[in-house]
């Protein structure tokens, strides 16, 4: 149980540890506040502050590959799949710190190492997604007149990636969040766990 009302660990996580409660509204009134939300954390994280968990490079070589091989190598899907796997692996493996037993009270150290956990893994995000569409589009600028009528193959290839890094994101934070409900660890000091800093 926590003080924001999450009767369990799945709602609480999924209010990204009782920091976002309410629903972003794509209106115009909520546009300020979501900016300045958004500000503040890209602040609060730079990219340099991910260390190696952030690196753009291993995507513009999945990228690069796939617009070389084109229609000739299907396999070049395979660079990205692994790209967009070690992003959930990545999250998942940071995301494993658990140490709360059912109908205990939120501790404020865990509340606290889970909240930024959640902030910083919103900005990760953010910086990744952005990264992709970045490449997106740029291939688009850079197409030759001729194919901007319709998409490429390599088009359509990231586009089918972008749905199966979606679904993977789903499943991943579907099992992150089943697995925190399944803790069968009951630590006594939970002073031991602390937020697992890249």
């Amino acid at each position: 149980v926590s003080g924001c009302g999450a009767d369990n660990l799945h709602l609480y996580w999924d209010s990204g540890a009782c920091e976002y409660l309410h629903n972003w509204s794509p209106d115009y009134g909520a546009l300020k506040k979501l900016t300045q939300n958004a500000s503040s954390l890209i602040a609060q994280y730079p990219k340099s502050s991910f260390g190696s968990r952030y690196d753009v490079m291993p995507l513009q070589n999945c990228w690069s590959q796939l617009r070389q091989a084109g229609k000739k190598n299907p396999n070049a899907t395979n660079t990205c799949q692994q790209v967009f796997v070690g992003w959930v692996n990545d999250t998942f493996d940071t995301g494993v710190e658990v140490g709360i037993s059912k109908n205990q009270k939120v501790p404020d150290k865990y509340a606290a190492w889970a909240k930024e956990l959640a902030r910083k893994q919103i900005v990760l995000g953010g910086y990744r997604l952005g990264d992709f569409l970045r490449l997106v589009a740029q291939q688009g600028v850079e197409a030759p007149r001729s194919s901007r009528s319709g998409w490429d193959i390599t088009t359509k290839i990231f586009a089918a990636l972008t749905f199966i890094f979606a679904g993977l994101l789903f499943v991943l934070t579907f099992c992150l969040f089943k697995q925190r409900r399944r803790v069968v660890t009951y630590p006594s000091n939970v002073d031991s766990y602390e937020l697992n800093r890249a």
